[in-house]
């Protein structure tokens, strides 16, 4: 059982108002609807800061946004949008290694996440405007196609296929390749978290 406010933002807290406001963006691990608003990690971590703090718990007031398959410049992305509307105490950018991955498309297209790499907007350094998998297949993903419930099952279907014959979401890539991504990626997300950073620096 969750809720959103008018922002699509998960919450937790009972006074909207509290001196303590809490923004965590994030990926699946954030926003997913794996657990209720009460019972994810963030409204958790709250429950024991205000144990911690000796504060009562309505002086912490929790919003959560982001979704599964975001990674760190789909975070950048909201930020931009919410900058303006939310002032938060604290922010929190909850982050995974396989963000790593998604912020570098060459990276993610090596894999089966078609679901993925097809449909979620890019940066690169030196090119902050979001980037979209050229093509007419990657269009049909992003359209009505993608949005149809048989196709997503069938997708599914196929990339636990995958998964099981590769052992893993991606074919091997040579170590040279590997290694060139790595970098790259590093200085992406770096640049990614810079942008990130300063929407709700103080």
């Amino acid at each position: 059982v969750f809720q959103t406010n008018a922002e699509g933002l998960r919450t937790f807290g009972s006074n909207p108002t509290a001196p303590i406001q809490i923004l965590v963006l994030g990926d699946s691990f954030t926003a997913d609807a794996t657990a209720s608003n009460d019972q994810m990690w963030y409204s958790v971590l709250v429950k024991e800061l205000s144990v911690l703090s000796d504060r009562p718990l309505e002086d912490f007031y929790v919003l959560a946004g982001g979704g599964g398959g975001y990674g760190t410049y789909q975070n950048v992305l909201l930020s931009e949008r919410l900058s303006n509307k939310v002032n938060p105490t604290v922010f929190i950018h909850q982050f995974c290694n396989n963000d790593f991955v998604n912020a570098h498309y060459e990276w993610e297209s090596e894999g089966n996440g078609r679901t993925q790499y097809m449909l979620r907007p890019y940066a690169s350094i030196g090119d902050d405007a979001p980037q979209y998998r050229p093509g007419l297949i990657a269009y049909a993903y992003r359209s009505v196609l993608g949005r149809s419930r048989i196709f997503n099952k069938i997708e599914d279907l196929i990339q636990t296929l995958q998964y099981r014959w590769y052992g893993d979401y991606s074919q091997q890539i040579a170590p040279e390749i590997q290694s060139r991504y790595e970098k790259e990626s590093v200085a992406l997300t770096r640049h990614l978290l810079t942008r990130l950073r300063s929407k709700f620096a103080k």
